[in-house]
């Protein structure tokens, strides 16, 4: 059986996702232009905070199976919506920061691990996704 989250709604344009098999939740709030309160990531927010934490886990894999530390690694996203022909996420700007020092012949195949992120492949290709690796 495929893992399952359960999802609540809290009340306040609030809810809450639980991972079943560990127990594991966040909670999410509509944004402030919507009614909610912002204390917590929206769903769009959480949606673009899942690619950036996708991608950048994807290079984490390849950089050490490499031998590359990546243990400062960080990475900025933003994103911009989309209203026609219906309110969406139109563009995702997403930024990776790794270390000056990574070899060139392993440069590629961060690109291409951050580019095979499942959640990007999930996304629907009409968002665009303009992702950068930054070196240094």
């Amino acid at each position: 059986m495929a893992d399952e989250i359960n999802v609540q709604y809290q009340g306040k344009l609030r809810c809450k996702a639980t991972l079943q098999k560990n127990g594991q939740s966040v909670q999410t709030d509509v944004d402030l232009e919507h009614g909610g309160q912002g204390d917590y990531l929206s769903p769009v927010e959480m949606t673009v905070a899942a690619l950036g934490t996708c991608a950048m886990s994807m290079v984490a894999v390849v950089a050490e199976r490499n031998g590359v530390d990546v243990s400062k690694l960080q990475a900025t996203a933003g994103f911009n919506m989309a209203s026609a022909p219906h309110r969406r996420i139109g563009s995702v700007q997403l930024t990776i920061h790794l270390p000056g020092d990574v070899p060139e012949a392993v440069r590629p195949k961060l690109e291409m691990a951050a580019k095979a992120c499942p959640v990007k492949n999930s996304l629907n290709p009409d968002i665009v996704v303009d992702l950068k690796l930054v070196y240094g």
